[in-house]
């Protein structure tokens, strides 16, 4: 049986086709709608300038998600502060690989540990129901505040082979292409 592979592809090494297909995700209804709603919307150029930023930067690294080589989404990592080892993270998955989210997000816990990342937090509107649920109830993410929009949630990652969800690796494979 061969395992099918999840890989997180640095932005850094994308060409400009894969870079435009990412900002016609980021852009599209679906997607924009489920975002921070303080980002204001931006321009190809921006898009294609910030990315040529992270060449540069230590604080932020941006993946593209290939599930069994599909672009499937986006995993990234801001704020990233090496000494206290923690990270602010968000993701998004086009449509047809939402079902695929608990796997891809358990094999991202090995670009956490690559990097170092041991804690992380994040927040998910309210609205979007289906994230909440599946962060607070599948993966047992606390949600640590709250406001209006938003609800927090923290979490401290551990050793993907020792976890509970192991399992996956039975099936599954993973790549870090940085």
């Amino acid at each position: 049986m061969s395992k099918i592979k999840v890989t997180f592809e640095n932005f850094t090494r994308l060409d400009r086709k894969s870079l435009e297909m990412i900002y016609k995700w980021r852009t599209s209804e679906d997607i924009a709608n489920r975002m921070d709603k303080h980002k204001a919307s931006f321009s190809l150029e921006e898009h294609l300038q910030f990315c040529e930023s992270l060449k540069e930067r230590k604080d932020k690294l941006y993946c593209l998600i290939k599930y069994d080589g599909h672009p499937c989404g986006v995993y990234d990592y801001v704020n990233i502060e090496q000494k206290q080892k923690k990270a602010t993270f968000g993701v998004y998955l086009i449509k047809d690989f939402q079902k695929y989210a608990s796997v891809i997000t358990f094999m991202q816990l090995f670009v956490c540990k690559k990097h170092s990342i041991v804690y992380a937090n994040f927040y998910v509107r309210k609205d979007n129901v289906k994230a909440v649920l599946f962060n607070a109830v599948k993966l047992k993410h606390k949600i640590v505040s709250e406001d209006d929009d938003y609800y927090y949630f923290e979490s401290e990652y551990f050793e993907p082979t020792r976890s509970h969800l192991s399992s996956f690796l039975d099936k599954y494979e993973y790549e870090i292409l940085d």
